[in-house]
């Protein structure tokens, strides 16, 4: 048996090994409560039941409220953040204590960073080691929120389509729809607002139509453009309307496209938006835009439901369109009937509309009482009766009814007639058909309305605005007219074309007579006026032949006969009334209170002249009168300003005036112009021995002389002192003409007599004369430097004088030269030098040019550039180029009859011969000595000559060269032809001027004008022959252009015609 100290060691034994078991137990048991401490999900809080300290808390509980473990060990609950802005923390813990168990679904506790989580608080109260300890589990809850917010969205948005859907059928229009869906997107939605917004197609803005839950003035002044380019134009509503998509916009204060809108959706708490387009037949009109307060809004469930509620929109919106013009095509349908009915009742017109079968559709009383119908007509409603009761009243029935047959033939056709009614009424009828919309026919509509007495009145007016329109014609005449004999025509010729009225005459008393002269007239055939002017010659004022017109003149007063017919004092009564003259009116011209003529109208109606156009044409009288006496009296003041008193002619002032219109057309022109101051020698001494009387008519006998001197153009000439005259020739083409003038003005002047007192008297006259340019640019001048050139004359005892002394010895030798060369003529001392033409391609001879040499005995031969010009400046070029033309025609038979090989002769034609209207007989009886004259000649004309007058000169060429006579067009490239016209002038060669042959070698542009000159002339058919050959160079140059002839001092200078017989004409050799 063992004593109890043996067993005590093994019964310690067994106790410390169970000791360590249970240890080991808990100390496994406290790692694995703290690996789930640690790890858990939710939130673990430890607190001390007794003191309220915190013990410990779990990493996850860390994390989630961003507090350190340090700032939770130690403190009582309500010291830590999370839980001391919880007012009732304290309670909170009285609570634990006592119950041991506290559950709370949703406290929001404060994290660190100062934003809230929402969490489940759930605690128990267990024993720990002796000590009470509270453990609060802690689940974060806001994914349970977000569910359920989510969830709360989708129904509010479900509601808020069902509402949408509701406003839709309950809505009667597009504005209230609008406002129903922004307020059910705000209360049943969840929004914090939304609008509807339209666009403005005027400013591309989008105008706000409707909005709700805009409660701080959101879209008060808000501008959103449709356009991209517009800083407004991109953000939500902007762009959903413009790509016609929804555009979501989930963080509208972060997203950079609402950067403009983003302060004022600060102010208003919105976070996300939705901005959806909305139509109409399917075209953009605007958007529906709807705000969240919170971000991340819309999620995909939402956005569906919101792009279905934006369809059940538009489509809404297509009803309302639809509905609203069906609504209104009705009122409009209910409108126009009411007012057709109404118009057709209140018409002033008779109004018959007729279906397209005949029958009688409506008429108003206007149309029975217009046409005088019975009830009984109408009411059987058909047209037949009403037509046949109509027709009876008309008075050209038989047109009428062809008219009515022909618009219901013609269904589509309007038309528009006056109707002459028997009882003397005129109805103006007008029909159109009644076409629908369809196109189709449904019948015609009958206007018609009574114009009797607008007819009268639209007479009446036309009456008096023909008196009137002639009034203010006449008038403005009077204006304008400074001459009595225009007055008086135009006067009648407005009467006739203005006034309407048939005829006009108006004519003058004349006091010497006492007759009535017809003086001017319109609308009068010349038989009658002649007749009329014979009948009022025949007859004196007061004599029974002119009744009428005496009782006019005498009493003063206009005289009337209102009906020719009926009116045996009318002169010409028949005659008048034949050529449909109804009525006539005498108008008395009365000047100071003196009766000086009259104007006799002539209308067409009857009883034309009433009291409100005798008014009127009284008035005219008075302003014709007037205008008669305006006119004299400015006549005389005119010519006392003007004109010499005695001669009629032009003072000094009115003749610089011309002079300087003269000038003017000079230096346009070209030309020169001579003025010329005349002195009268011995005037002063007739003056003094005779009287002034004498001494007058004296200077009106001078006048008239020089007048029919310058051709019957007084305005040519003036009288600027006692006896000073002056003459201005307008066009000086050469100085030897004004020389030739005056030596032809002198000799005539005194050749002719001058009668006073019974005797007989010659005049002598002194001459000063200046020239435009050279003496003057301007009218004083010109005359300031004649008087001094008149001064000079009267001092050396010249007869006339030039005011430069040179331009006087040029003149007088030119002078000299002229009656040299007339002498030439008539001595034949003119000769004619031959220039040969050769061919280029073989130098043989094909004809010459005639030139015109003077053999002057007293100098031998004179330079053509010396006495041409003076042949062609007096005229004298005419006779020369004739005889030079019988010469080379007589050279070149002589040659053919000596056997010798002749061949053509060209001859220059100058101006003046082929101006002459006789030049094409001239060359006829120039040939015609011989039968062969005709294949000798060749005339010569230059291109410029033709040109001047093209039509005439292409008439004499073709004549011309019908005899057989060969042209040629000289010194072509220098005139201003037009190839349309060269190539109708009947000519057969050109030659090319000498100025175009000298510069073919100074460079490529002259060669190529003279190769386009061959090649045109080639196209044209005609010889091409070049002038003034001189060189080699030229000649080679011409050949390789395919030059015909030449003509130049290269082959032969112009030589006389003995030495161009022996030197190039061999005898001929038949065969």
């Amino acid at each position: 048996m063992k004593s109890p100290s043996s067993d005590h060691p093994a019964k310690a034994r067994a106790s410390d090994v169970s000791g360590e078991l249970a240890l080991k137990a808990l100390r496994v048991s406290e790692s694995r409560y703290r690996r789930l401490f640690e790890t858990a999900q939710d939130g673990i809080l430890l607190l001390n039941a007794d003191t309220a300290q915190i013990e410990d808390v779990n990493p996850y509980l860390i994390a989630m409220l961003g507090y350190s473990h340090e700032e939770f060990l130690g403190k009582k609950l309500w010291e830590v953040g999370p839980f001391a802005d919880i007012a009732q923390s304290k309670e909170m813990f009285a609570e634990l204590q006592t119950q041991g168990y506290v559950r709370y679904n949703d406290l929001p506790l404060k994290k660190k960073a100062g934003t809230k989580v929402p969490v489940e608080f759930v605690s128990n109260t267990y024993d720990c080691e002796g000590i009470k300890v509270i453990q609060c589990n802690i689940r974060n809850i806001t994914e349970r929120h977000a569910d359920r917010a989510k969830i709360q969205r989708h129904t509010q948005l479900y509601a808020t389509l069902s509402q949408c859907n509701k406003a839709i059928v309950h809505c009667a229009n597009e504005g209230e729809l609008f406002l129903q869906i922004c307020r059910v997107a705000v209360q049943f939605g969840g929004m914090k607002m939304a609008w509807v917004g339209m666009i403005d197609p005027e400013t591309r803005t989008v105008r706000p139509a409707a909005s709700f839950g805009d409660d701080g003035g959101y879209l008060g002044d808000i501008t959103i453009s449709v356009d991209a380019d517009s800083p407004f134009g991109r953000g939500p509503t902007a762009t959903a309307i413009r790509e016609d998509q929804p555009f979501w916009c989930q963080d509208f204060l972060s997203d950079p496209v609402t950067a403009p809108w983003h302060e004022r959706a600060a102010l208003a708490g919105l976070a996300a938006s939705a901005s959806l387009p909305l139509h109409n037949k399917g075209i953009v009109i605007g958007a529906f835009t709807l705000y969240s307060g919170e971000a991340n809004a819309f999620d995909e469930l939402a956005r569906d439901l919101l792009v279905e509620m934006a369809r059940d929109i538009s489509f809404a919106v297509d009803n309302f369109d639809r509905e609203s013009r069906r609504t209104q095509v009705a009122a409009e349908i209910e409108f126009k009937n009411t007012m057709l009915q109404t118009q057709q009742e209140t018409s002033l017109d008779g109004i018959l509309v007729v279906g397209e079968n005949g029958q009688i559709i409506s008429y108003n009383q206007r149309f029975t009482d217009l046409w005088r119908l019975s009830p009984q007509v109408v009411s059987t409603g058909r047209d037949a009766p009403v037509l046949e009761a109509v027709v009876a009243q008309v008075e050209n029935s038989e047109v009428f009814v062809a008219r009515i047959k022909y618009l219901y033939e013609h269904r589509d056709e309007m038309s528009r007639e006056e109707v002459q009614i028997k009882d003397g009424r005129i109805v103006d009828r007008y029909s159109a058909p009644m076409i629908g919309a369809d196109g189709k026919y449904y019948g015609r509509v009958w206007y018609f309305r009574d114009i009797t007495e607008r007819k009268k009145s639209e007479a009446r007016i036309r009456y008096l605005n023909r008196v009137y329109a002639m009034l203010s014609g006449i008038n403005t005449l009077i204006v304008r007219v400074r001459d009595r004999d225009e007055l008086f025509r135009e006067a009648c010729r407005i009467a006739v074309e203005t006034g309407g009225f048939r005829m006009a005459w108006l004519g003058v008393l004349d006091l010497r007579v006492m007759k009535i002269v017809p003086v001017a007239s319109a609308g009068l055939n010349e038989e009658f006026l002649t007749g009329l002017a014979e009948r009022y010659s025949a007859s004196e004022l007061g004599s029974p032949g002119i009744p009428l017109t005496t009782r006019a003149l005498t009493e003063k007063t206009i005289v009337v006969a209102n009906n020719l017919e009926s009116n045996p004092t009318v002169v010409y009564r028949k005659e008048l009334v034949e050529a449909g003259i109804g009525s006539m009116a005498i108008l008395p011209l009365v000047v100071s209170d003196e009766a000086v003529g009259v104007l006799t109208l002539y209308s067409g109606e009857s009883e034309f002249f009433r009291e409100e156009e005798l008014t009127l044409l009284m008035e005219l009288a008075g302003d014709i009168a007037f205008a008669i006496e305006h006119i004299d009296r400015q006549d005389r003041l005119d010519f006392m300003a003007y004109y010499d008193e005695l001669t009629g002619l032009a003072n000094r002032r009115l003749f610089l005036d011309r002079v300087t219109q003269y000038i003017r057309s000079a230096a346009s022109g070209g030309h020169k112009l001579a003025v010329f101051l005349i002195d009268l020698a011995r005037f002063k001494n007739i003056n003094d021995s005779l009287g002034r009387p004498a001494g007058d008519a004296l200077l009106k006998q001078v006048a008239e002389w020089l007048t029919r001197n310058a051709g019957g153009d007084a305005n040519l000439l003036a009288r600027v002192g006692s006896d000073h005259f002056a003459a201005v020739l307008p066009e000086v083409r050469q100085e030897g003409d004004v020389a030739r003038l005056i030596e032809k003005s002198m000799e005539g002047l005194l050749d002719s007599p001058f009668r006073l007192n019974d005797a007989v008297f010659r005049i002598a006259a002194k001459i000063g004369v200046a020239l435009f340019p050279d003496d003057g640019a301007d009218a004083e001048t010109l005359f300031r430097n004649s008087e001094v050139a008149l001064k000079k004359a009267k001092a050396s005892g010249e007869r006339y004088l030039f005011y430069t002394e040179e331009m006087t010895a040029t003149v007088a030798g030119k002078l000299t030269l002229e009656n040299q060369l007339r002498q030439a003529l008539d001595n034949g001392e003119f000769v004619l030098h031959y220039q040969p033409k050769v061919k280029l391609a073989s130098g043989k001879l094909t004809s010459a040019e005639a030139l015109i040499r003077w053999n002057d005995p007293r100098t031998g031969l004179v330079p053509p550039g010396r006495f041409i010009p003076i042949l062609e400046e007096t005229g004298l070029i005419y006779e020369v180029g004739r005889w030079a033309l019988r010469q080379a025609i007589a050279d070149y038979l002589r040659w053919r009859a000596a056997g010798l090989a002749a061949v053509r002769i060209a001859v220059n034609v100058s101006p003046l011969q082929l101006r002459n209207r006789g030049f094409v007989d001239e060359i006829r009886q120039a040939i015609a000595i011989d039968e062969h004259a005709a294949a000798g000649l060749e005339l010569e004309i230059t291109e410029s000559l033709i040109m001047e007058d093209i039509k005439h000169n292409i008439a004499s060429l073709q004549a011309v060269r019908a005899m057989g006579i060969s042209i040629a067009i000289d010194d072509f490239g220098t005139g201003f032809s037009s190839l349309s016209y060269l190539a109708r002038l009947p000519v057969d060669t050109l030659k090319i001027d000498r100025s175009f042959v000298i510069d073919m070698t100074g460079g490529a542009e002259g060669l190529a004008l003279v190769s386009t000159i061959i090649n045109l002339a080639h196209s044209l058919k005609l010889k091409v022959v070049a002038e003034g050959v001189e060189t080699e160079e030229q000649s080679h140059l011409l050949r390789l252009l395919d030059c015909d002839e030449m003509q130049g001092y290269l082959f032969s200078k112009p030589v006389p015609g003995d030495v161009f017989e022996a030197r190039f004409l061999a005898p001929f050799v038949p065969g």
